[in-house]
């Protein structure tokens, strides 16, 4: 599934990795929705159907999908299933998970189940299978217990596992997996490189925002941030009351121009909905612009760059904010933002969602404000080591590949 310009940057550059080392690799992509596939034509990969992971109707597939594993395992009979096709006329599987397997945040338990049955089916199948660049963070407590034994069984079938932060890995030797074949990586989005600051400036006009008009700043959400909270449409609206206080601050305390960056549509829910409804019952609506599309993971990254500040409440929104060193606040719902900020030297600007409120989203913004000749130092500097960690993801994919397939790969797919 492809949700938002950090999915398509963490494929972009998966992509691009693997054809360093397998120039003339092709590639299946498992998708249920086909309109994910427009800007991804040039990579020359090839789509096939996938199952849409909702419960219960998922259980009656997730059964036959076994059958057919196992009879393409002890028969070698081609699957009828089309995604299960793929995996049997393929050399190698890789899985990049993303944040799918991980508890406490957006994720719920029959989705962390549903994800560790799929990672299995190649293995199953008897390929050569690679966990890329993923979290694990099972949570804590009963259902931590419930998931190791079904964890423990499929991430020690695994050829190789690359995880992209501390805690995941400490996860994964905790309940049993070899430190052998598990690699502590960096996020392969820090290596997507921006589009022209001229582009970026294009599109702003285009938009119809006056660029010269400053400060510039933007903010992206996930559509599903109120989950951390409470699942429920009270959840969503306080959110939503938090965010049109927080454009009616940036607006009147900072005298900014704010904008508004779509990224994400997930589950029938986008982030559009959220900036159409500020829009709606904010003050001054000639200073707040909402960006008339999903722009390609390069342009949003470059449109970032042109802000004064950011506030990112998605991951990969983060990450872009720090690749091009724009001081941002960001907020948490997984993990993972906290710990790149806690490297990056910034935990103090970043805000848990289930704590999420108007006080304390404006006090890290004027923080943020104040300091932000340091945090853009701090940025641009240390960015660079998430940069080499994310290049690890190359070295643990040769070093996957070298243990399954002899020099040259040139039929490898």
């Amino acid at each position: 599934m492809l949700t938002n310009d950090g999915d398509y940057s963490l494929l972009k550059s998966i992509l691009k990795s693997i054809l360093e080392c397998i120039p003339n690799a092709r590639f299946t992509l498992p998708l249920w929705k086909y309109s994910d596939i427009d800007t991804l034509k040039k990579w020359k990969v090839k789509t096939c159907k996938a199952q849409k992971p909702m419960m219960p109707y998922g259980i009656m597939d997730i059964i036959l999908k076994l059958i057919y594993a196992i009879l393409y395992r002890l028969l070698k009979i081609l699957p009828p299933d089309e995604e299960l096709r793929a995996i049997a006329e393929s050399d190698l599987a890789i899985v990049p998970t993303r944040d799918m397997l991980v508890l406490g945040s957006l994720g719920r338990a029959t989705q962390f189940f549903y994800t560790l049955y799929r990672i299995y089916l190649p293995k199953l199948m008897r390929k050569p299978t690679m966990l890329y660049a993923s979290d694990v963070r099972p949570g804590n407590g009963l259902a931590r217990a419930l998931l190791t034994p079904w964890m423990r069984l499929v991430f020690n079938s695994l050829d190789m596992i690359s995880v992209r932060d501390a805690n995941s890995l400490c996860n994964l030797i905790e309940i049993g997996i070899s430190p052998s074949k598990v690699r502590l990586v960096g996020d392969p989005a820090f290596l997507l490189k921006p589009a022209s600051r001229e582009e970026a400036i294009r599109i702003l006009k285009r938009e119809g925002i006056p660029v010269r008009k400053r400060p510039l700043i933007g903010f992206s959400l996930n559509p599903l941030i109120y989950r951390p909270r409470k699942i429920s449409r009270g959840s969503q609206r306080k959110i939503i009351i938090i965010l049109i206080d927080l454009v009616n601050f940036l607006i009147k305390e900072l005298e900014a121009t704010v904008i508004f960056i779509p990224r994400v549509t997930i589950f029938e829910e986008s982030d559009m909905i959220y900036a159409e409804v500020i829009k709606k019952f904010i003050k001054q609506k000639n200073r707040f612009f909402i960006l008339s599309k999903q722009y390609e993971p390069e342009q949003v990254r470059a449109i970032i760059g042109l802000l004064d500040l950011f506030i990112a409440m998605a991951f990969h929104a983060s990450i872009h904010a720090v690749c091009v060193g724009v001081p941002l606040v960001a907020v948490d719902y997984g993990k993972k933002t906290l710990e790149v900020m806690r490297r990056l030297d910034l935990e103090k600007l970043v805000i848990p969602a289930k704590d999420l409120t108007p006080d304390e989203l404006k006090n890290k913004i004027k923080l943020a404000w104040l300091e932000r000749e340091q945090v853009k130092a701090k940025l641009l500097s240390r960015v660079k080591e998430y940069i080499a960690l994310a290049k690890r993801n190359a070295e643990a994919f040769k070093a996957f590949l070298e243990s399954c397939y002899p020099k040259p790969y040139a039929k490898v797919t």
